[in-house]
């Protein structure tokens, strides 16, 4: 199976910061429910555990959405890297904002590309609102250059599967995985794991999440030199 040298940890969502007054609607409850809550803490690497490296983006995805593609065909409906609509709410934007969110985007994709070396894997850190789905933990990869090996792919699978009653789905509910522009070759895998297997509905955390969290770690050492 292969080994990596590096995981470069990339946390798109976990931030609801952003300028509240740009909104007309009640965009609050959409925050409450899109933003990633404590991924930055779930995937956050022990300090003995060498070798991974989390970038974090500051900002909610109703400021700037760090995953999506330049001509996104999200941006069709308001989703795309600077949204401008969700669901029954609007944003007015104009061109000097706009700007600032893709200076924005820009930079943590550079942010993502200077922490990439020969033989990284880039981990694709998510969570996802319970909506009733029987996958605990999602595992997405793209198919192209950046898949990684089944082999991985299956080490993956199966260091979740079980653990704790969890069921896991490849490329289900979310697929594909984050790949910045690098002149370096690297895999690319997204992890996402349903909200219920660490929060109350208080938002406070399960205690179960501490375990999550240890498992992780045991994950991390599993696929690095």
């Amino acid at each position: 199976m292969d080994k990596f040298t590096k995981i470069v940890l990339n946390v798109p969502h976990a931030s609801d910061e952003f300028p509240r007054n740009s909104w007309e609607g009640d965009i609050f409850k959409h925050v409450e429910d899109l933003t990633d809550w404590y991924t930055d803490e779930i995937f956050k690497p022990f300090f003995d555990v060498e070798g991974v490296t989390m970038v974090r983006f500051p900002y909610s995805r109703f400021y700037c959405d760090a995953e999506r593609l330049e001509d996104d065909v999200m941006d069709g409906i308001g989703q795309g890297i600077c949204y401008t609509r969700y669901k029954e709410c609007e944003r007015l934007v104009d061109e000097v904002e706009r700007d600032e969110v893709m200076k924005c985007w820009v930079g943590h994709q550079d942010n993502l590309s200077r922490e990439i070396v020969e033989g990284t894997l880039l981990i694709d850190c998510h969570s996802f609102t319970d909506d009733g789905s029987e996958i605990d933990i999602c595992i997405g990869f793209n198919d192209d250059w950046s898949k990684p090996s089944d082999d991985v792919i299956e080490l993956v699978k199966s260091h979740f599967e079980g653990y704790l009653g969890m069921k896991v789905g490849i490329n289900k509910p979310y697929s594909n995985s984050i790949t910045p522009k690098c002149n370096i070759p690297y895999k690319s895998l997204m992890i996402e794991v349903n909200k219920r297997r660490y929060l109350n509905e208080d938002r406070g955390f399960k205690a179960s999440a501490y375990k999550l969290h240890d498992r992780i770690n045991n994950l991390y050492r599993k696929l690095i030199e």
